[in-house]
């Protein structure tokens, strides 16, 4: 049986959390605001989720199109491009997203226009 590691990757605990609860589930299109080199997006990936992401950094970017390419091949590159990420509300409502990687620019909030992962103290 693969580890933990190997299943999920170097997965934040809050995107873990999120997995448990359901409230990131099969079917999604997924936004990863801030997504650094992809290291949220293993899980992800290698179950078919759509996958959107965007980072600032050119180079993360590239490391997250280098890892999509390799665990979910059929993604779009364009799926994954340098933009800023901005703590408003989602700019495609159709799309479930969040941020697990702080930054100055990239807080550790989550906005969708459909329900998907809910604030601290919900049930």
């Amino acid at each position: 049986m693969p580890s933990l590691q190997e299943q999920f990757g170097p997965i934040d605990i809050y995107v873990f959390d999120q997995l448990l609860r359901e409230n990131i589930a099969p079917g999604m299109r997924i936004l990863d605001a801030g997504c650094g080199s992809g290291r949220n997006l293993v899980y992800l990936l290698r179950e078919g989720y759509e996958i959107f992401a965007i980072d600032e950094n050119p180079a993360a970017v590239k490391q997250t199109q280098t890892l999509a390419a390799s665990l979910s091949p059929t993604l779009p590159t364009k799926s994954f491009r340098v933009e800023r990420s901005n703590p408003s509300p989602s700019p495609m409502p159709h799309l479930t997203s969040f941020s697990a990687t702080p930054s100055s620019t990239s807080p550790a909030t989550t906005h969708t226009s459909t329900p998907c992962c809910k604030a601290s103290g919900e049930s």
